[in-house]
């Protein structure tokens, strides 16, 4: 029984026992949708590409874009609390 699943262009978390044939199109109870908010996404793809840099032979390139990470992450926090009226600051981490 798989936990994850990728699934008509989304990934699902299995949460209830699932054979192989229950997809969760057609068994939404076993299933819950994980998503990504969108305004992380760009910060998800730039730590993806930090931690593969090394493997390239680039791994002083990595540094730098661990930090462009950190500030897309910063940005895209900062103008969803505007967007969204949050009177506090929230607190996001990619890893």
């Amino acid at each position: 029984m798989p936990t994850q699943v990728f699934h008509e262009d989304d990934f699902f978390y299995n949460i209830e026992a699932a054979s192989g044939s229950e997809s969760p199109s057609a068994n939404p109870e076993k299933w819950q949708r994980l998503s990504i908010p969108a305004d992380l996404v760009d910060c998800i793809a730039l730590r993806a590409v930090a931690a593969l840099l090394p493997a390239e032979g680039r791994a002083d390139e990595a540094p730098a874009t661990l930090g462009l990470a950190g500030m897309v992450r910063s940005q895209a926090v900062n103008e969803a609390s505007q967007r969204d009226g949050y009177s506090r600051p929230m607190k996001v981490v990619c890893r």
